[in-house]
């Protein structure tokens, strides 16, 4: 009597099933979900890094203007006049000399031409306006205020 031997069959070639496929979307949802985290992350760190330094440059620059102006207060281009070698004559007065901090406003005086009087071209000063309700500094030049502080970027 012959015997058949059984044939091995081939495994043939299946796709996933529901549950596979439901725990790789899950899976790959996870890895999106974490990576968009990160990123948004990045960004937000990013801005808040980027507005910091503005503040910080907004502030140097306008701690640079106020203080090379207000090294110039009190300067007198003919201070020499003043001198005098006789000890019996009284010796001219600075002009330039006065500085006030009346109401919020720093002012001061430095010459700009060699007439000996101050004239309103020279009268300088610093103060704290608000500007569309934004406190900003600013620094007079001549006979106007210059806002010296960016309003969309540092409340004064």
């Amino acid at each position: 009597m012959l015997t058949r031997k059984p044939r091995l069959r081939l495994a043939l070639p299946r796709g996933l099933s529901i549950v596979e496929f439901m725990v790789g979307v899950a899976v790959g949802l996870f890895v999106v979900g974490g990576a968009t985290k990160l990123f948004v992350d990045y960004l937000g760190n990013n801005r808040r890094l980027l507005l910091e330094t503005r503040v910080n440059q907004d502030l140097r620059a306008a701690a640079d203007l106020i203080a090379r102006d207000l090294r110039r207060g009190g300067y007198w281009r003919n201070a020499t006049t003043g001198l005098s070698s006789d000890p019996a004559s009284a010796p001219v007065l600075n002009p330039y000399s006065a500085m006030s901090l009346a109401s919020g406003v720093l002012s001061y005086r430095y010459a700009k031409d060699a007439d000996n009087t101050p004239d309103s071209d020279e009268q300088m000063g610093v103060r704290r306006d608000l500007v569309g309700g934004v406190g900003v500094l600013q620094l007079r030049t001549a006979d106007a205020w210059q806002t010296i502080t960016d309003p969309g970027t540092l409340n004064v």
